[in-house]
């Protein structure tokens, strides 16, 4: 009661401006007649990657299977989604900030493999917003081979072949972009860039309980 009365007594005691003062004020803020020209309207800002469709499957679509060039030739070594649930983490080989989250998404698919996890990774080249199949895949096998070695890496990591149905229809647009699919090829779980590990996790392990 003793602090509201106060608050009231320091609100009557604000003093009131004269007439001639808030007429002043009006002035100074009221717009002044010119000849200059209206600013153009500004254009709408451009949408971001989320807005554009742009990014992983949403849970409950069916994911499209996606061939790799190796030894020069298309194949479908991993194309299909049979068997167990897999992890696929998509991306561009050329990202500096991939290193981190591959290192950690290869120790996690590697320790569910025993208990059937699939796992592989697939770099393809940035290409403006969005990631896509290299335009020269051997040369972009090379760099991944070196990547592969340098990281350590238990999973495989794959160039993918230009297919408009398979990896560009992924529509990438950050790495990693990393997605669980169940045992027929339907997203369960996903994420981009630094995914949630322990999200994942219990994704995962409810995965391979069904």
């Amino acid at each position: 009661m003793i602090a509201a009365t106060a608050l009231a007594c320091a609100c009557d005691a604000e003093p009131v401006a004269a007439p001639s003062d808030e007429r002043a004020s009006l002035a100074a803020v009221e717009p002044r007649p010119t000849d200059e020209p209206s600013p153009r309207p500004t254009a709408p800002a451009r949408p971001s990657p989320a807005q554009a469709g742009v990014g992983p499957l949403a849970s409950g679509t069916r994911a499209p299977a996606i061939a790799t060039v190796d030894d020069d030739a298309p194949s479908c070594a991993i194309c299909a989604f049979d068997g167990g649930p897999k992890l696929v983490v998509l991306g561009a080989l050329a990202d500096p900030g991939l290193d981190e989250p591959l290192r950690d998404l290869d120790a996690i698919a590697s320790f569910y493999a025993d208990d059937g996890l699939g796992a592989f990774i697939v770099l393809g080249e940035q290409d403006g917003e969005l990631v896509r199949a290299p335009v020269d895949p051997s040369a972009h096998r090379v760099d991944a081979e070196q990547l592969h070695a340098r990281l350590r890496l238990a999973l495989p990591v794959r160039v993918p072949a230009r297919d408009p149905a398979g990896f560009d229809s992924y529509r990438v647009a950050q790495s990693p972009t990393v997605l669980l699919l169940d045992r027929s090829g339907t997203v369960l779980w996903s994420g981009i860039a630094m995914p949630r590990w322990r999200e994942l996790d219990a994704a995962i392990r409810q995965a391979l309980d069904q």
